[in-house]
């Protein structure tokens, strides 16, 4: 009775360890893509800040959300991102898709828009027609 007791009990702290430390690599990776993302997310927030439709939509100040959802490649000064960030003003709120490659250690936006969180047509802020960027 004992053994079995004490059996249990390892698996028991083995399954433990094994929780926390996969919680642990999913919050690392987690805090790494966040960290990364801010890059590409302050180059749309910047176009964003200063377009005059969306300013006329949600109002100013803009905040983003800290948490950013997406994908993200990047290595040795290249990348891509697309990326969907929670924006709002005092007017208003939604969402900015982003499209971004980095050159040489510099991000620039290929595409991105404004979904609008109440409904209505998406605001186009840079059109990938007008950019030189190929998907990957």
């Amino acid at each position: 009775m004992k053994k079995n007791f004490l059996k249990r009990r390892r698996l028991l702290a083995w399954v433990a360890v094994c929780a926390v430390a996969v919680i642990g690599l999913g919050l690392m990776w987690v805090w790494r893509f966040e960290r990364n993302a801010q890059a590409p997310i302050g180059v749309a927030m910047g176009v964003a800040t200063n377009s005059t439709e969306l300013q006329n939509a949600i109002g100013t100040p803009m905040k983003s959300e800290q948490v950013v959802r997406g994908n993200l490649v990047e290595g040795g000064g290249y990348g891509n991102a697309d990326l969907m960030v929670r924006i709002e003003g005092p007017k208003g709120r939604g969402t900015l898709g982003e499209w971004a490659q980095e050159v040489g250690g510099q991000w620039h936006i290929c595409s991105l828009y404004f979904h609008p969180r109440e409904g209505g047509e998406d605001l186009t802020l840079v059109d990938d027609a007008t950019t030189h960027c190929e998907r990957e």
